[in-house]
C-alpha cells in the first residue's frame, strides 16, 4: 500500500466533494468508477498521468494541487508537533489526552507517519507503559536502525529516534547511537530539517555534549555543545541555549581553563535573564556557583575585566 498515493488520491476526493463533482463526472474519459475508488480507498496506485487529467477536470493546477495538499501536511504536522511539545515538557496526562484525540490518522504523509509512531512508542516509554527493552527493539524497527547508517541524509525523525535509542544504550555504556548522532551532528549538511522544526535539534545538541561529558569524553562534549550554540545563534533559538553554555563551561573547567569557564558561565547566566526564565536562572545559578565555587554575578565583572584586557592587547 502507497501511502502518499493514499494521500493524493483523498485529497483529490476532498476536492472533488467540495467542487460538488460526481465521481462519475470526475472518472468521464479518464477512468471508470470502480478504478477511483481503488485509488482512494488505497488498493490501486494513482498514476502521476492521472492526477493530471483529474485536475484539469477539476480545473485547478497540478501545482495547486500539491501547494494545497502541503498545507493539509503542515496542519497535521503541526497538531504532532503540539503534542510532542506537551511529552518533552512532561505533561503526560496532557500529551496522552491530545494523543487519543488527534484526528488525522488517515491523513499522515510518510514522515507524520514516523513523527506519529515516535511519539506513541515516547509517550509509552515515558509513563512506563512498557519497559525499557520492548521500546528499545519497537525504536530500532520502526527507524530501520541497523540500515540507518547507509542514509546520506537524515529527517528530524531519523534523529528523534537515535536520540531515544541513544539515551537507552547509554545506561549499558554503549555508544553506538550515540556516535552516529554525534556524526550527523557533525555534518550538519547532511539533516534535512525544515524552519518548522529547526527547535527540535538544538536539546539534541545539549544532550548529546552532556552524554559524552558524563563519559569523560570532553573534546567530543565541547564540540558538540559549541556546535549548538552555532546553531541556536543562527536560527535564533533560545531554548537550550543556557544548557549549552553550561556544559561548556563543564568542558572549560575541565580543562583549566579559567577565563573561558567563566565567560561560559557568564552567557549561560545573560541567557537566562535575556529569555526572562527566573525559574531556569535559579538553577543556573546554584549550579554554577557549586561547581566554582563563587557568587556567578561576580563572574560578570571579572569578565568584563578580562574582554577589556584583551582588547587593549589587540
Amino acid at each position: 500500500m502507497n501511502n502518499e498515493s493514499i494521500l493524493q488520491a483523498q485529497h483529490l476526493d476532498d476536492i472533488r466533494n467540495h467542487k460538488k463533482v460526481t465521481v462519475e463526472e470526475l472518472c468521464d474519459g479518464i477512468c471508470n468508477d470502480r478504478t477511483y475508488r481503488r485509488y482512494v480507498s488505497g488498493f490501486s496506485v494513482l498514476p502521476f498521468t492521472k492526477l493530471k487529467k483529474f485536475c484539469n477536470k477539476l480545473e485547478i493546477s497540478i501545482s495547486d494541487f500539491f501547494y494545497s495538499l502541503s498545507q493539509k501536511d503542515r496542519k497535521v504536522y503541526s497538531s504532532l508537533a503540539n503534542i510532542y511539545d506537551l511529552l518533552i515538557s512532561k505533561d503526560f496526562e496532557t500529551s496522552k489526552k491530545a494523543f487519543e484525540k488527534f484526528k488525522y490518522r488517515n491523513q499522515l504523509d510518510s514522515q507524520n507517519l514516523r513523527f506519529y509512531n515516535y511519539i506513541e512508542i515516547r509517550l509509552n516509554y515515558d509513563s512506563e507503559f512498557t519497559s525499557e527493552q520492548s521500546t528499545f527493539q519497537l525504536l530500532r524497527t520502526q527507524c530501520k536502525y541497523d540500515t540507518l547508517n547507509k542514509k546520506a541524509a537524515f529527517d528530524f525523525v531519523d534523529i528523534l529516534y537515535l536520540h531515544l535509542i541513544s539515551q537507552i544504550e547509554i545506561k549499558s555504556k554503549i555508544t553506538c547511537a550515540m556516535e552516529m548522532l554525534e556524526n550527523i551532528l557533525i555534518s550538519d549538511e547532511s539533516i534535512y530539517i525544515s524552519s518548522e522544526n529547526k527547535y527540535i535539534l538544538t536539546p539534541i545538541y545539549a544532550n548529546i555534549a552532556i552524554m559524552f561529558g558524563n563519559l569523560g569524553r570532553i573534546q567530543e562534549s565541547l564540540h558538540l555543545s559549541q556546535l549548538g550554540i552555532k546553531f541556536c545563534k543562527h536560527y535564533q533559538i533560545s531554548d537550550s541555549l543556557s544548557n549549552l553554555y553550561y556544559t561548556e563551561m563543564l568542558c572549560h573547567l575541565h580543562q583549566g581553563e579559567q577565563e573561558k569557564t567563566f565567560a561560559s558561565a557568564v552567557k549561560c547566566l545573560a541567557n537566562c535573564i535575556s529569555s526572562g526564565e527566573p525559574d531556569d536562572l535559579n538553577i543556573y545559578i546554584n549550579l554554577i556557583q557549586g561547581d566554582l565555587g563563587i557568587n556567578p554575578f561576580l563572574l560578570f565583572n571579572r569578565v568584563e575585566s578580562s574582554l577589556k584586557r584583551d582588547s587593549k592587547d589587540t
